[in-house]
């Protein structure tokens, strides 16, 4: 059986796919340092269906999709200029109710 995914709108000013979200906490705190989790949040374009038509994928069974993208583009930080300072940080990324695992990084 194959599954039919929409895994990513037309480019809009929010940039990530769509149905994602991110958990972004400072180590040294245990605090969330995001103000959104989901960029999309502060999106209010409406698509119809001729402007989604070639952003679904069917996958088979073992098949999947990849993509870079920027935290930025992906979620909003309650820091100055929407940008980390430095820290440490755990990072977990969801999408349509999947989890990832939790990535620790430093931000020198």
């Amino acid at each position: 059986m194959r599954q039919r995914g929409l895994f990513d709108k037309p480019k809009s000013t929010t940039g990530g796919p769509a149905w994602t979200s991110v958990s972004l906490t400072d180590k040294k705190t245990g605090k969330s340092v995001l103000k959104y989790a989901n960029k999309r949040i502060l999106e209010s374009q409406i698509y119809n269906e001729e402007q989604l038509k070639d952003k679904y994928h069917n996958l088979k069974p073992g098949q999947f999709l990849t993509g870079q993208y920027s935290l930025f583009d992906l979620a909003v930080t309650t820091t100055e200029n929407y940008k980390l300072v430095k820290g440490t940080y755990d990072i977990q990324i969801f999408y349509c109710g999947r989890q990832s695992n939790i990535l620790t990084f430093t931000v020198r």
